[in-house]
């Protein structure tokens, strides 16, 4: 009888991924990730054995529980050590090949795994992958003997590299094994794609593809995955942007520090949500929120899918924040706060070698932070580039706006004018109010879309004055397109702050309510670049002069096109990626001090 080798897929899987934790067990065309890496490696022909990899921590219960249901071995070990989980499962199972496969690979293709693990037998090889080295569909696993990955834990057992990534050692050590290369299936390469989820954006791309397809539960072909993203490269651009960390290359992690409810409103939230989201998507950063106090904030936060720990009532912020900057091994801080944080905490955390970013904010703690990052105000605008700590970078180029609001887009062409009025989360001035009865004076014929944030409490009054409107009214409930609205509207009326940014870089112009001088101070910048007219501190009896603005910006068609062009001119919508990038830069150079060498990285 015909021996046949003994072949073993070891999963390395966990539930505290550092980019999109709990992703294995999100939902993807019906099932949990992680089901449809197990469906499919079953269907290998060449696998005697699929062992799930994970971690002791209690976390990781629930998807050791899991395994078992779905008829797989389990092994337990260190969280930080891949490494020692595999050998824990090689001495277990003792196979003479080994599939090291990672769990978040939903569509990974046994045949293509068969054809692999045939091809390293027959030529008796160390390991098989595609020659030349080309980017195709296919990721997540990698076939290796037993006798490569014995060299990879006799010369790298306390290298991270190795640690971390197993088979990933080889980047680091090339001549460690003898490839066996087959050729790729040509119409299964690309220049850049991505199958494997890290991020938001991959499970997009993951789940439309399946509702392209229409396939079953895991049982998509990637001959027709292949010719969709050949034949659509907008399906490609999805996830495109998304950065793979490489295996020598050193983790980043950040605490994000920011408040948001309907006293403070969301524009903090907002905003770090936008820079979060370039720091994990471009720069394979690991993100954790701080958060004090605001449902609504933490609401935003979990929708965008980071992880995020609230404060203990009563707590102090700089004690919990230092356990939670230790826990995390944070690299750097970033604070969008309106807290009394002092500045000697910041000082404490500099000497610990941990970045401090301060987000618009020049008050005490400026001195004590590392750089500072501040939207155009003529306060702003005075101080940047100034000499010595921190750095400063102020102006239209670090505006943040959230990635929806970064492209450009066609303004529409609408019968009749559309007016967009959006005044925050919570709206505690009860501006759409007062716009409202400003628009209904207006004669002409115009329709009106009304923004209600996720603050308001009792959207009621404001339904009654849309139905007694004299014009078309529509009241939008929290929505989830507000670029859409934007992009729809020709002239916006908005309380100043982080929305007025947004509405710029759509290149829509719009007259600025302000709560404060503050807010008037910061307005009046926007006004003189000609993006929109600032009306100063605003209340409930200037209906009269909101009223004569807006006739006299819908009066003047001319007036309007050129402020949209000089809007989308002015703010780019680039700002939160120029931040990431600068963040990840700092990051990586003060760790160059604590690195000797690239094979050093965790």
């Amino acid at each position: 009888m015909t021996h046949k080798p003994r072949v073993a897929a070891i999963i390395q899987a966990r539930m505290s991924s550092s980019r999109l934790p709990g992703k294995i067990m999100l939902d993807l065309a019906g099932q949990p990730v992680i089901w449809h890496v197990l469906h499919r490696l079953k269907k290998a022909r060449t696998l005697t054995h699929i062992v799930l990899a994970t971690t002791t921590d209690s976390c990781d219960d629930v998807l050791a529980d899991y395994a078992r249901t779905q008829g797989v071995d389990v092994v337990r070990g260190s969280r930080d050590n891949v490494l020692s989980r595999f050998v824990k499962a090689v001495d277990q199972f003792d196979p003479e090949y080994i599939v090291r496969v990672t769990s978040d690979c939903p569509m990974l293709d046994p045949h293509v795994i068969d054809q692999l693990v045939n091809a390293l037998i027959e030529g008796q090889g160390d390991y098989s992958s595609w020659h030349p080295d080309v980017v195709t569909l296919h990721g997540g696993f990698e076939p290796f003997t037993r006798a490569l990955f014995q060299r990879i834990v006799d010369e790298g057992a306390d290298n991270p590299v190795a640690q971390e990534h197993v088979f990933g050692y080889l980047s680091v050590n090339p001549d460690l094994g003898k490839l066996v290369g087959i050729p790729a299936p040509a119409h299964h390469v690309f220049d850049q794609v991505r199958l494997w989820l890290d991020t938001p954006a991959d499970l997009k791309l993951l789940r439309t593809l399946y509702a392209r397809t229409g396939a079953a539960p895991g049982e998509i072909d990637m001959d027709d995955v292949a010719a969709l993203l050949h034949g659509d490269p907008d399906l490609r651009a999805i996830n495109m942007h998304v950065r793979q960390k490489e295996a020598y290359e050193s983790s980043r992690k950040v605490v994000f520090r920011c408040d948001g409810d309907a006293v403070l409103g969301l524009g903090h939230v907002s905003r770090m949500v936008a820079l979060a989201t370039q720091l994990r998507e471009r720069y394979a950063t690991a993100v954790h929120f701080a958060i004090m106090r605001g449902a609504e904030g933490v609401a935003m936060i979990e929708s965008a899918r980071f992880p995020y720990q609230l404060a203990p009532r009563g707590i102090d912020e700089a004690v919990w924040l230092d356990t939670l900057i230790r826990d995390k091994g944070a690299h750097a801080v970033v604070f969008d706060i309106r807290t009394d944080l002092s500045g000697d905490a910041l000082d404490l955390w500099r000497a610990r070698g941990v970045l401090c970013v301060l987000i618009d904010d020049i008050g005490p703690r400026l001195d004590h932070a590392n750089l500072s990052i501040c939207p155009p105000t003529p306060r702003t605008l005075a101080l940047n580039g100034r000499p010595g700590r921190p750095d400063i970078k102020a102006g239209w180029e670090w505006l943040i706006v959230r990635g929806a609001f970064s492209r450009p887009v066609a303004r529409a062409a609408n019968p009749h004018p559309r007016v967009l009025i959006s005044c925050g989360a919570s709206d505690p001035a009860g501006f759409s109010m007062v716009a409202l009865r400003a628009l209904n004076e207006v004669t002409e014929t115009i329709a009106i879309d009304v923004v209600a944030g996720p603050a308001v409490t009792d959207p009621a009054p404001l339904n009654r004055v849309a139905q007694e409107h004299r014009h078309e009214v529509s009241i939008h409930d929290t929505p989830h397109d507000m670029a859409s609205l934007m992009a729809a509207a020709d002239i916006g009326i908005v309380s100043f702050g982080v929305t007025a940014a947004e509405m710029a870089a759509m290149g829509l112009p719009a007259i600025y309510l302000c709560l404060s001088e503050d807010h008037s101070h910061s307005a009046s910048v926007y006004e003189d670049a000609k993006l929109g007219v600032n009306l100063g501190v605003f209340g409930p009896n200037d209906i009269p002069r909101l009223h004569q603005a807006f006739e006299s910006l819908l009066n003047d068609p001319a007036r309007i096109h050129a402020m949209s062009e000089t809007a989308k001119q002015t703010v780019d919508g680039q700002g939160a990626a120029r931040i990431a990038e600068l963040i990840a830069d700092r990051i990586q150079a003060g760790r160059q001090n604590e690195l000797p060498d690239q094979t050093q990285a965790t």
